[in-house]
């Protein structure tokens, strides 16, 4: 029954999603008059290919996505490696959130333009930007995890004398992998808005630095055409992550 719930849900924002592309496509290509406000359907798919020959698209899109998805790899690669030091660090030290928890009232934008201060600029330092926040973000989940892991499964090997490091690797990571992958749907949304936003401000390549040339010359429709290619892009990966979570979650708690 909950899946039937899920497929209709699922429809009903395809039906939405439709209705407004068609909604865009009626209204400026037909009816209202081209202007500033959005331009006309026909003229973004113009543009589509014309970034390619104006601003490099290819070059930049590979730029961007290599910044955000090797991250991802490298900060849930390091979480893997260290995760019986982790799992009892964490039962151990119950004040992680608090440690971080300043850090919530600085906005995005004073952490990157200090990045770009302290950092030369290239793609290395994109990557690093990106880890860390990955990083912090897959330990806050970790450390959320451990401590909802149900006893139920723990007790019983507990009583049998279980070394610790099997049941951390055993019990607790089995039972954190679907909130970590459920948390790299999340990150993968974060990350794009972070790493435009970075890529716009040091005006180097990357995605962003497209919509800083596009918004210096007035090219509206070169926005609207990125804009596309961004949703497209961070909509696939958002797909390959739930692939892979069906791949590798056997089972959830």
């Amino acid at each position: 029954m909950s899946e039937y719930f899920i497929k209709k849900r699922s429809l009903r924002k395809y039906a939405l999603f439709t209705a407004y592309v068609l909604l865009y496509i009626i209204l400026f290509e037909f009816i209202v008059p081209a202007g500033k406000v959005l331009p006309k359907p026909s003229l973004v798919l113009e543009a589509i290919p014309s970034l390619q020959v104006h601003y490099s698209l290819l070059i930049n899109l590979l730029y961007t996505v290599s910044g955000i998805y090797m991250s991802m790899v490298l900060s849930y690669g390091a979480v893997w490696l260290l995760r019986v030091q982790l799992t009892g660090a964490f039962l151990r030290w119950t004040y992680f959130p608090d440690s971080i928890r300043l850090f919530k009232y600085f906005t995005a934008i004073s952490f990157l333009t200090l990045h770009v201060y302290w950092f030369p600029v290239s793609n290395l330092s994109e990557i690093l930007l990106t880890f860390l926040i990955s990083l912090v973000y897959l330990l806050n989940i970790f450390y959320s995890g451990v401590q909802k892991v149900n006893r139920a499964y723990t007790e019983p090997f507990i009583a049998l004398k279980k070394e610790d490091s099997f049941l951390y690797k055993n019990i607790y990571w089995i039972s954190l992998k679907p909130a970590l992958f459920n948390s790299l749907e999340r990150l993968n949304i974060y990350l794009w808005t972070v790493v435009t936003l970075f890529e716009f401000i040091k005006g180097y390549m990357g995605l962003g630095n497209i919509y800083r040339l596009a918004l210096s010359f007035m090219d509206l429709s070169g926005l609207a055409a990125v804009s596309i290619i961004l949703a497209l892009a961070a909509a696939l990966g958002g797909l390959v992550i739930k692939l892979l979570k069906r791949k590798v979650i056997t089972w959830e708690t």
